[in-house]
């Protein structure tokens, strides 16, 4: 697992070199149309990618100490699909069309990179959920749970370095 965060580490820097060159380098800039999204949308898919891995290391904890895991593993579901759902209401309500500019298309890629990784992110719980329902998981063997938890902490970081760049880098830009 570190070594594929690692790699989609390394991807996703190169997402955001890319929408960053197109805003430093590019001609026509800035573009006419920009990102103009309300604070709910973003405010929302931030305050679930924080949740999401704290009701992750919760489900740690819950397991090591023979607790209720499924309580938290509902949580995560839930944070994870809410992000997910607003994220894609963010793309489709407030991106200008990804084919009308080289920034639109830039900003969809980075934004749909964090939807990729937040429904990534709903399989492993799902997964958790089948297994700890299996018995395959008990305090013993956490290893799915920890796996989980760092895959969230990736998509977390990732996912609000994207929103913060795709909405605050036109307003530092454009003035």
């Amino acid at each position: 697992m570190g070594v594929t965060l690692i790699a989609d580490g390394a991807f996703f820097i190169s997402l955001i070199f890319g929408v960053v060159y197109l805003w430093l380098v590019a001609p026509n800039w800035p573009p006419v149309e920009v990102i103009e999204a309300g604070l709910a949308l973003p405010l929302v898919v931030v305050i679930c990618l924080f949740a999401s891995p704290i009701a992750a290391r919760a489900a740690t904890v819950a397991i090591r100490r023979q607790g209720a895991v499924m309580p938290w593993l509902a949580v995560q579901a839930v944070a994870l699909l809410t992000a997910l759902a607003a994220m894609v209401a963010l793309i489709s309500g407030a991106l200008p069309d990804p084919q009308s500019h080289a920034y639109a298309a830039a900003s969809f890629a980075l934004l749909a990179y964090v939807c990729l990784h937040l429904g990534l992110a709903a399989l492993f719980v799902f997964s958790n959920a089948t297994r700890l329902h299996a018995g395959f998981i008990g305090p013993r063997r956490n290893h799915d749970l920890r796996l989980t938890t760092a895959w969230q902490d990736f998509t977390a970081i990732s996912g609000v370095v994207a929103v913060g760049i795709v909405l605050l880098l036109p307003k530092m830009m454009t003035g």
